[in-house]
């Protein structure tokens, strides 16, 4: 076999770049613009402000995360399963009106929490950006993935945020106002929604009953459940580091962690690029795709730690001032727990989650949270904010060991499907 013809086999052709790049590409544009407006804030909010806003967005990701309700794992899994249009359409519409009602029900107690940790002259911006934060739930990036489209991504999710973006870095660079990002970051989401929704359905008006939105999210608490438990023990270091050090410590820290989270952006990129792509195929080839996810997640994996570990001090620095640099302990471990994600996200999507294994994925996240959060606050004590890090390391290290070994009997399963193995 010619390696053009085995590359056809395996799906590697002109359309698996072109949809790799395209997926790549709307990613990279969210990653690199918050980097310009986010010296500004750190610049303007101080150690003070700048602690107190990093708690609110990893408190408003927590919410994030409920409000997605495991949809971006899940919900190209089950689009593939559907062969009609209207009832892909459906599907979309159930997930956008079961996110909203999680969303409505969970902000109240995610804006106390906000106002908790908050000092008091930041509690009205710390509010906005816990809700601007949370609004990312609503995200249609799922759908746009389960279509193949990375041009509706582009222009309904990340065009809204890189103008609402661009126009915060002028406003709040000259006013002095940091509440206004978040303001605008709420309005750049509704108003992606509201535009999707008329190319996609033209006006149409749809109801859901009741029934329907309680059988959605029945379908979907597998998958939920893991990643609300994963995103607890992600969401704990920042608010734990303000409860727990120093108000400059606790910023150093947050720097840290917007690092890492923009550091993570590309394994979303990634993932997102290719798990549709493993997913249409049968289930012998699919194995084959698995592993090629897997190689390019491991080559993202030790690039993701080698640049946050060696250069996470001075980004931060360069980034959000010298007042709040991160520290080297802090980095080393947030590129550990980088790499161990990168590896166990491609396993949990495009294997766990379509070979009806999502559990294995929740027990993995109960294990990393029981792991983790005790060891996050045994060494921050003894490391200071550095040693949350290394316990956020721990999690993801004890989550990546269960989701591999629960994907080694799926794939194998996966491969004796072919037909040359099947007599």
């Amino acid at each position: 076999m010619t390696r053009t013809s085995a590359d056809d086999e395996l799906g590697i052709g002109k359309a698996f770049v072109s949809r790799l790049a395209g997926f790549t590409l709307g990613p990279l544009v969210s990653l690199v613009s918050p980097l310009v407006l986010m010296p500004v804030v750190a610049r303007v909010a101080g150690p003070s402000g700048w602690a107190s806003l990093g708690a609110a967005t990893a408190i408003g990701s927590l919410l994030a995360t409920f409000t997605l309700f495991g949809w971006p794992s899940a919900g190209p899994a089950r689009f593939a399963e559907l062969s009609s249009t209207a009832d892909r359409r459906d599907l979309y519409r159930r997930s956008v009106r079961s996110r909203m009602l999680l969303l409505v029900l969970g902000s109240p107690l995610a804006v106390a929490v906000a106002i908790a940790l908050s000092k008091s002259e930041w509690r009205l911006t710390s509010i906005l950006m816990t809700l601007a934060s949370a609004a990312v739930g609503l995200s249609p990036s799922w759908y746009c993935v389960a279509l193949g489209k990375p041009s509706m991504l582009f222009r309904f999710d990340v065009l809204p945020r890189l103008l609402a973006t661009l126009l915060s870095f002028v406003l709040v660079a000259f006013l002095r106002q940091v509440w206004i990002y978040p303001v605008l970051s709420i309005v750049s989401t509704a108003m992606g929604l509201v535009l999707l929704d008329r190319q996609q359905f033209h006006g149409e008006r749809s109801m859901t009953h009741r029934g329907a939105l309680a059988s959605t999210l029945r379908l979907q608490w597998p998958v939920a459940s893991a990643s609300m438990v994963s995103s607890f023990y992600v969401a704990t270091p920042v608010p734990l580091a303000v409860m727990v050090a120093s108000t400059h410590d606790a910023a150093s820290f947050s720097s840290g962690m917007r690092i890492y989270a923009y550091a993570s952006f590309a394994i979303l990129s990634l993932s997102n690029s290719l798990q549709s792509w493993v997913l249409s195929t049968k289930a012998s080839l699919r194995a084959h795709r698995a592993m090629v996810a897997l190689r390019l997640h491991a080559l993202l994996a030790l690039l993701g730690f080698l640049a946050i570990a060696l250069f996470g001090p001075l980004a931060s620095r360069i980034l959000f001032g010298e007042a709040v640099q991160a520290d080297e302990l802090t980095c080393l471990g947030l590129g550990l727990a980088f790499a161990c994600v990168a590896l166990s996200t491609p396993l949990l999507r495009n294997v766990l989650i379509p070979g009806n294994r999502a559990r294995i994925g929740l027990m993995g996240n109960a294990v990393g949270a029981v792991v983790g959060v005790p060891t996050m606050l045994a060494l921050g004590q003894f490391l200071n904010v550095g040693g949350i890090a290394i316990g956020l390391f721990a999690s993801e290290i004890a989550v990546a060991v269960i989701v591999a070994l629960g994907s080694r009997r799926i794939l194998t399963y996966w491969r004796n499907e072919s037909p040359g193995n099947a007599s």
